[in-house]
Order: structure tokens, then C-alpha cells, then sequence
């Protein structure tokens, strides 16, 4: 594995630093744990959790996305904001 990354001059780069980045890359893509676990040969769910992260990007999509349904500016319609009392 040195010597690959000798090759791509990938740096005091290790293979878990390109695991960790591979299944971060397919998680914010929207791939699904399960994908990227099979694709990275983990036999347990946690494991593929704790290498994939989500990047900013995605996250500010998701959250852009939900103010534009509360909005009423989606394109697939916009959600009712209903007041709602406190309990007492």
C-alpha cells in the first residue's frame, strides 16, 4: 500500500484516510450505509457509520431544501405551518 500511494504521491496519505474519504464521498452522495458497507466489506452497520460523513454541501441542501417546503416555494408544494399551543 506504500508504494501506491508513493505512486499517486499521495503523502503521509493512509488507506484508512482513503476509507474514511471514499464512503464519506458515497454518503454524500446519498448511497445508503448499507451500499457503502457492502462496498467497503464491513460485516457490521456501526462500522461503516463511523467511516462515512456527510460533507457541508449536503447538509446545506437538506437543510435549504426543508425551509423551501415550509416555504411554500418546492416545486413538489409547500407544507401548512399550523400554530401550536403548549401543553399545560
Amino acid at each position: 500500500m506504500a508504494a501506491l500511494c508513493k505512486a499517486a504521491k499521495l503523502d503521509g496519505v493512509r488507506i484508512h484516510d482513503l476509507q474514511h474519504t471514499y464512503a464519506s464521498v458515497l454518503a454524500s452522495a446519498g448511497l445508503s450505509l448499507r451500499v457503502i458497507g457492502a462496498l467497503l466489506g464491513h460485516a457490521q452497520p456501526g462500522t461503516t457509520a463511523r467511516y462515512a460523513h456527510l460533507f457541508d454541501n449536503p447538509l446545506r441542501a437538506a437543510t435549504g431544501r426543508v425551509g423551501a417546503i415550509v416555504a411554500g416555494t418546492n416545486k413538489l408544494g409547500g407544507a401548512e405551518v399550523v400554530p401550536m399551543s403548549r401543553a399545560r
